[in-house]
């Protein structure tokens, strides 16, 4: 979903440039807007992934107690 946002995104401020810019600042233009959004969307799916990561190792920990304390019930 936030790929297809930011491809929407490109396209949107891709058309803009188009309309707005002479075609040597264009092409400039361009590969900036590309640069920026490519490395804001690394940063989003670098976040969701530590997001996950840290869920994840909560969710190990939580499942171990809960092993170690039926092994105690026994």
């Amino acid at each position: 979903m936030v790929i297809l946002a930011m491809s929407r995104i490109r396209s949107s401020l891709g058309v803009l440039a188009e309309h707005s810019l002479p075609p040597p600042l264009l092409t400039q233009t361009i590969r900036a807007i590309d640069k920026a959004l490519d490395l804001e969307l690394a940063i989003m799916l670098d976040t969701y992934r530590r997001g996950m990561e840290t869920r994840l190792r909560a969710q190990e920990r939580l499942a171990t107690r809960h092993v170690a304390a039926l092994q105690v019930e026994d």
